[in-house]
């Protein structure tokens, strides 16, 4: 039998702890294997000065593969006994470089923001949604469980969008309503992006994928906003959408939907670029 393989960052702490039991409920629901991916870098602590001796640098390589460890017995400890087909993966290198290298067997990865981690061994999400090539599923410190019960799907015409929902459909399936949604913008009609809903609803149809489409209306919000607002009103638990439909610098200087997502995210978010 065929699983499908669905990897997630183990770091420490109680939000690394939700993200795995995410991790392992998505697994469940899919029969996917679960592959803990952890990395651990040696800290630039150790040099202070510039060069050091051979046996500081084995101390200090001593030290990260023991924290390795340890979130190797925390990730078993948590999945052993939810999915049946676990895999670890560890690193001795910094996330980014660890995340793209590993990404070539998996078909997502669950990360968070992981904002307990000293400062050295952070990463920024969008630098690994831009480089991934594979989806994401971004999930908030604050989120302790994504069901994909209700979702929602973030749809602007474009590249983005449409890579973003077909590597979207095996989660839709499991999903048991699903808004599919458009927001008027500038120079656009109702009817536009009537007509564009209803093409994108046929073609999920053709995957056995019913959605709600609806039309929205940003007027005095912005776009993020407006989608901010909407997921709270449906009380959606996922949102899929695109990331950096435009680059990422102009989302930065001029605000966009990816960046409002990676900020003040409402639930979890599946995102492709």
């Amino acid at each position: 039998m065929i699983h499908p393989s669905i990897s997630v960052y183990v770091s420490s702490g109680a939000a690394s702890d939700r993200r795995v039991n995410i991790a392992c409920e998505l697994t469940q629901k899919m029969n996917a294997k679960l592959v803990g991916l952890g990395c651990q870098s040696i800290s630039s602590k150790a040099f202070p000065n510039g060069p050091v001796s051979n046996r500081l640098l084995k101390l200090e390589f001593e030290h990260a593969t023991a924290e390795l460890t340890q979130r190797e017995k925390r990730f078993r400890e948590l999945a052993t006994c939810k999915t049946p087909h676990l895999e670890w993966r560890g690193s001795n290198d910094y996330p980014l470089k660890a995340f793209i290298n590993k990404l070539r067997s998996v078909d997502l990865l669950v990360i968070g923001s992981d904002s307990e981690a000293p400062l050295e061994h952070r990463f920024n999400p969008a630098t690994i949604i831009m480089q991934a090539g594979r989806p994401i599923l971004y999930v908030p410190d604050h989120v302790k469980t994504v069901p994909f019960r209700r979702a929602i799907i973030a749809w602007k015409d474009g590249r983005e969008s449409r890579c973003a929902l077909a590597n979207a459909l095996p989660f839709l399936k499991i999903t048991k309503d699903i808004l599919l949604l458009g927001i008027c913008e500038e120079a656009q009609t109702q009817q536009e992006v009537h007509e564009i809903l209803s093409d994108v609803g046929s073609y999920l149809l053709g995957h056995e994928i019913t959605v709600e489409p609806k039309v929205a209306h940003s007027g005095n919000y912005s776009v993020a906003e407006e989608l901010l607002l909407q997921a709270k009103q449906y009380d959606a638990d996922v949102i899929v959408a695109g990331a950096y439909g435009r680059s990422q610098i102009g989302e930065w200087i001029f605000g966009g939907v990816t960046e409002v997502l990676l900020n003040q995210p409402p639930c979890a978010c599946l995102l492709s670029h």
